[in-house]
């Protein structure tokens, strides 16, 4: 993993790969780990895997059952380094602020208790009717 200390600049690369349902997850890893580690050069690589399957018929008349499935893959390179910007899928690094991160706050979900003709009311109503 990249390292925040200096001191630790063994790793200069990592490759996160990941196909079918795993591709959104792939990504999301990705961008999770350009946010903490900033001045990250990219290249992503889009690829198809071919996956034959064979099934055995279960009454003796009955034909072999092959079947051909293609599943798409992600491959996503992230560098410290400088990469080759002529590369098909390169990005580069890109410099956002603090200041324009968005913070996400979830909205309190309270709503005034409705009486029976679906019109809201409030708890004083109710303490005038009684």
């Amino acid at each position: 993993m990249f390292s925040a200390r200096p001191r630790d600049n063994a790793v200069r690369h990592m490759v996160f790969s990941g196909c079918g349902d795993a591709i959104e997850k792939t990504i999301s890893c990705a961008e999770i780990t350009k946010s903490k580690f900033k001045d990250l050069h990219q290249i992503t690589k889009l690829s198809v895997l071919s996956v034959q399957e064979f099934w055995e018929p279960k009454e003796s008349e009955l034909d072999r059952l092959q079947v051909t499935r293609e599943i798409p893959t992600v491959s996503i390179l992230l560098c410290k380094d400088p990469l080759d910007s002529n590369e098909l899928g390169y990005q580069a690094p890109t410099n956002v602020s603090t200041s324009s991160k968005k913070s996400f706050k979830r909205k309190k979900m309270y709503s005034k208790p409705k009486n029976n003709q679906g019109e809201e009311h409030s708890l004083g109503d109710e303490i005038n009717k009684e």
